[in-house]
């Protein structure tokens, strides 16, 4: 006996149901249609879902992907931008080799273990905290998992084919499983807990990296990745760059948010396109006047190749940093926001706040190891008042509260009501008190640098 159901569009059997995938959410039926070219009123059978190859679900809604096992052919799936959390309707799928599923709520990823085949795969914005599953990838080549809660990448160092791997905004410290793929090409690593990049040295093939938003204080594992195109490196606690004086290949260099000083590494960079240094202490800019930043309009607003906000440059009228920042066409922004520093050359009694020139009655010195600099010059640069009794051989200077009295030879010193022992006394020499320069960083809420090519002390707000 035949038993009978009764459908909108007319009789149905028990066996033509059986033949019929049951999708649980409208939204995923509706739009397999659509590829299928069909109507509301016609049904998907089995036979449709097998021959199905490519199939594109982005952005839709979907929450229940029941009724997707019966596509066992699909090659390329898209889920990206729905609100999945559940893959079990995929675990058969195992001719998939490029899986997109970004932007849902997905947080174990194991249903996709039998995806032998799987060359990309894309799990972006979601809330994954273990990435063993890709052991059963063998020719993953593409991995892209930024914006999920990953710490432990150890299965990575097996991942010997990828080429292509993100990673930003997760958890990450430790990179010694990236240590041996030799394969990536493109690899980003920013916003993560990494302080120590050296495990990446041995990567030299690689044309892309991201390490931006992390606590990297040291480049030189990468000094011999010569052949980078871009490097993302903002947000770090990076002074020194002479890590990067090889790579003749850069076109696109992002350090914005650091430390950096001397820009001497960068001058024969010759393809740089794009310098982001907005945020450092950047003073001079000779070392890169020869660079020919890109400079574009994108969707009708001015885009700057050259970007120097937030540095210490002198751009008033007439200055050599004024002239260079016009001929470079630097985003015009830079000249609202800079600060003043102050430069003394050891031995020469010439110092500078900004590219202004000042006589000084003694030059700075160095003596025991220690650089000594005139107090009464670099105090009053910093906003504070002086005062010396002769009688007393005593300095006191004064700034925004503070009070800090100290006596030449005296190896104390107190500030206010406090009495803080210093390695190195307050000195005269010829009528003038010199000061070893770490107090000025320490007590005068300044950051002192020493470079010893030109034999210069810079003083940083």
């Amino acid at each position: 006996m035949c038993i009978l159901s009764v459908s909108m569009a007319g009789w149905t059997s028990a066996a033509d149901l059986a033949s019929e995938p049951q999708f649980e959410d409208l939204k995923l039926e509706r739009a397999l249609k659509a590829i299928m070219q069909k109507s509301e009123e016609e049904s998907i059978s089995i036979q449709d879902m097998e021959a199905l190859e490519v199939v594109e679900l982005r952005d839709l809604g979907i929450t229940d992907l029941s009724g997707l096992e019966y596509g066992t052919n699909i090659k390329i799936l898209d889920l990206n931008r729905n609100k999945i959390s559940d893959l079990q309707p995929l675990r058969g799928l195992t001719n998939i080799q490029e899986l997109h599923l970004s932007h849902n709520t997905v947080t174990d990823l194991q249903n996709l273990s039998e995806m032998k085949n799987l060359k990309s795969l894309d799990i972006s914005n979601n809330q994954i905290t273990s990435i063993d599953v890709l052991r059963h990838f063998p020719l993953l080549n593409t991995f892209t998992a930024d914006q999920n809660q990953i710490s432990d990448i150890s299965i990575l160092s097996k991942m010997v084919n990828l080429d292509f791997l993100r990673l930003s905004a997760n958890q990450i410290e430790r990179l010694q499983p990236l240590s041996k793929l030799n394969a990536l090409r493109s690899l980003d690593l920013s916003f993560n807990k990494i302080k120590d990049v050296s495990p990446l040295k041995d990567l030299t093939g690689l044309t892309g990296l991201g390490l931006g938003g992390n606590q990297i204080s040291d480049l030189g594992p990468l000094a011999g990745m010569t052949v980078l195109g871009t490097l993302g490196a903002a947000n770090n606690q990076i002074k020194d760059i002479k890590p990067l004086a090889k790579m003749t290949k850069l076109y696109q260099l992002n350090l914005a948010s650091n430390q950096i000083y001397d820009l001497e590494p960068l001058r024969n960079l010759n393809k740089l396109s794009y310098l982001y240094l907005n945020r450092n202490r950047i003073w001079d800019l000779s070392p890169i006047e020869h660079m020919k930043p890109d400079f574009h309009y994108d969707t009708g607003a001015p885009r700057y190749g050259l970007q120097l906000d937030h540095n210490v440059l002198d751009l008033k009228q007439g200055t050599k940093s004024n002239r260079l920042f016009t001929a470079l066409n630097a985003d015009p922004y830079g000249r609202l926001h800079q600060g003043q520093y102050q430069r003394l050359v050891i031995g020469s009694k010439t110092a500078y706040a900004g590219e202004s020139s000042f006589t000084l009655l003694e030059a700075p010195y160095i003596h025991s190891s220690r650089t000594y600099v005139p107090i009464r010059f670099i105090s009053e640069q910093q906003g504070a008042a002086v005062k010396w009794s002769k009688g007393q051989q005593a300095v006191t200077i004064t700034k925004d509260g503070k009070i800090i009295q100290w006596t030449v030879g005296n190896h104390q010193v107190r500030v206010n009501d406090k009495v803080i022992k210093y390695d190195a006394p307050l000195m005269l020499k010829k009528g003038t008190t010199f000061v070893p320069v770490r107090f000025v960083s320490e007590q005068l809420n300044a950051s002192v640098e020493y470079m010893s090519s030109k034999k210069s002390v810079l003083i940083f707000p």
